[in-house]
C-alpha cells in the first residue's frame, strides 16, 4: 500500500472508530432505536469501505511476489515452450499490477529482472525484459505508460509472433512491436510536435544485436499511436528510426549528450571489406557519428564527430 492509501485507510479507521462511539453512547443513553439503527448502518458503511484497500494491497503484494518468481524461472535452462508460457503469465500478472493507480509512482525494487527508465520529464514510464532462447535469440515484453492529467494509461508492447530487427523506414505499432530493452527516454518537443525518443539494446540471434534510437508518439488519450517517423536526415535520404546491427562479440556506444540535443554512437566497419553488409563482421572502429537536433525539427546525421565534452 502506498502512501495515500496508508493515509487514506487511518482516516477511515478513525471515522469508523468514532462512529461506533457514538453507537455505544445512543445504546448507553437509551436513544430511540431508529437512531441506533441509523448509527449502526453508518459506521458498517465506513468499515467496509477499508476492506477495498486491504484487498487491493493484498492482491498487489501477491501478483509482485508471483511475478517475481515467475522473473527468475526464465533465466533457467529448460525448453523454449515453458519459458515463452511462463512469460504470458507474467505478462497477464504486470498487466494486473500496472492497472493500479499507483502504478506509476511504485518503482517496483522487488521486480529486478523488468528494466524499469522513467523519461526526464517524469511522465513516460517504459517497462521492458527478455530472456535467452535455445538458439540464442531473445524473447521480449514491455509496457509503456503515460501519465495523464488525472489517470495513468499503459499500453502493452505486443510481438506477433518473433522478435525481428526492425526496417528503418516503416511505421510500427505497438501491436507489432519488434522487441528490446530501452534504457533511456527522453522528451523531444519541436515546433508544434512533441514526441518521446528511446534508446533501447536488443539480442537478435546467435550472429547479431542491435541498438535501437525510436521515436515513440501518443495519441491524445495518452495511448502509445506509433513508433517512428522519418525524422533522421543522412545526406538525401530520411529514416523513421536507426538501427545499429553489429556482432553479438562486440560492444557499441549509444547514448545521448547532457542537453539531449544530440544522440552519439560508435561508427560501424566491417572487419575486412569483403564482409561489406553483412552485420555480423561489423563492430566500432573507436570513432564516433552523431545526429544533432534541428531547430526546424528533425535531426541531422554528423560523421567522426569529437565526442569529448558532448
Amino acid at each position: 500500500m502506498n502512501t495515500k492509501s496508508y493515509i487514506y485507510f487511518v482516516r477511515i479507521q478513525k471515522i469508523a472508530k468514532l462512529y461506533f462511539d457514538l453507537l455505544m453512547v445512543s445504546f448507553r443513553s437509551n436513544l430511540n432505536q431508529k437512531t441506533g439503527r441509523l448509527l449502526l448502518l453508518t459506521g458498517s458503511f465506513f468499515i467496509l469501505l477499508t476492506i477495498p484497500l486491504k484487498i487491493n494491497a493484498k492482491s498487489s503484494d501477491e501478483f509482485i511476489l508471483q511475478l517475481s518468481c515467475k522473473l527468475d524461472t526464465l533465466k533457467q535452462n529448460q525448453p523454449d515452450s515453458i519459458k515463452l508460457k511462463i512469460n504470458q503469465e507474467c505478462i497477464s500478472l504486470f498487466s494486473k499490477i500496472l492497472a493500479l493507480p499507483e502504478s506509476f509512482d511504485n518503482p517496483y525494487k522487488e521486480l529486478p529482472n523488468i528494466g524499469k527508465v522513467l523519461s526526464d520529464d517524469g511522465k513516460v514510464k517504459i517497462y521492458t525484459w527478455g530472456f535467452p532462447l535455445q538458439d540464442k535469440s531473445f524473447a521480449f515484453a514491455g509496457f509503456i505508460q503515460k501519465k495523464e492529467k488525472k489517470k495513468v494509461i499503459t499500453t502493452p508492447l505486443k510481438i506477433r509472433e518473433t522478435p525481428y530487427v526492425p526496417m528503418q523506414n516503416k511505421n510500427i505499432p505497438p501491436t507489432n512491436w519488434y522487441g528490446a530493452l530501452y534504457y533511456k527516454v527522453v522528451k523531444i518537443k519541436q515546433r508544434k510536435e512533441e514526441y518521446y525518443l528511446a534508446l533501447g539494446w536488443s539480442g537478435n540471434d546467435a550472429s547479431t544485436d542491435f541498438k535501437v534510437i525510436e521515436p515513440i508518439f501518443f495519441d491524445r488519450n495518452g495511448r502509445v499511436s506509433y513508433f517512428g517517423k522519418p525524422l533522421f536526415e543522412t545526406g538525401n535520404k530520411k529514416f523513421s528510426r536507426i538501427v545499429l546491427e553489429y556482432t553479438s562479440e562486440g560492444k557499441v556506444t549509444l547514448n545521448m549528450n547532457d542537453t539531449n540535443t544530440m544522440i552519439i554512437f560508435d561508427h560501424l566497419i566491417p572487419i575486412e571489406p569483403m564482409y561489406q553488409g553483412i552485420k555480423a563482421y561489423y563492430g566500432p572502429d573507436f570513432t564516433y557519428d552523431a545526429y544533432r537536433i534541428e531547430k526546424k525539427g528533425g535531426w541531422r546525421f554528423e560523421e567522426n564527430i569529437d565526442a569529448r565534452n558532448k
